[in-house]
């Protein structure tokens, strides 16, 4: 889902994703990625762009020639999914604006289940307009109702 709003005569478009958990079919994976990738090939250069939601992959920490992208701040380790993330975020030009802001370890975790915890909630923008992104907080709890079981 996404909105467009206009703010001082700028307008911003504002997506919320919700990637296929752990559990589901690799095609039903792939078309959620086809889908964003199609919504967000019709945002015009000129329109302020911000993607948040749970894409359901851990990003981890900063791998080489990936400072464009990726501030350095991530929880665990990088699995299949999270190159996923980082490969849209690549193709998009886009930061993932909470790995740019030092956090406390247990700070930067977005889903615990038992002793599993992870960081697969994600705030990214357009990277030309990052600079002016002073903090970023993903706050952690299903305020409504649990989405994992």
């Amino acid at each position: 889902m996404y909105v467009k709003m206009m703010f001082g005569g700028e307008m911003v478009t504002v997506l919320t994703a919700y990637a296929p958990q752990a559990g589901c079919l690799e095609d039903e994976k792939e078309k959620f990625w086809r889908d964003l990738d199609g919504v967000m090939v019709g945002i015009p250069e000129n329109e302020r762009q911000i993607v948040g939601g749970d894409l359901n992959g851990h990003v981890g920490g900063r791998k080489g020639g990936e400072e464009r992208w990726h501030g350095g701040w991530g929880y665990g380790d990088r699995n299949e999914k999270g190159k996923k993330i980082m490969e849209f975020a690549m193709a998009f030009d886009l930061v993932i604006t909470n790995a740019y802001f030092q956090r406390k370890r247990e700070k930067l975790i977005t889903y615990r289940s038992d002793e599993n915890k992870s960081q697969i909630d994600y705030i990214l923008c357009r990277r030309k307009n990052g600079g002016e992104v002073r903090n970023t907080k993903v706050i952690y709890g299903e305020g409504i109702a649990t989405q994992h079981n």
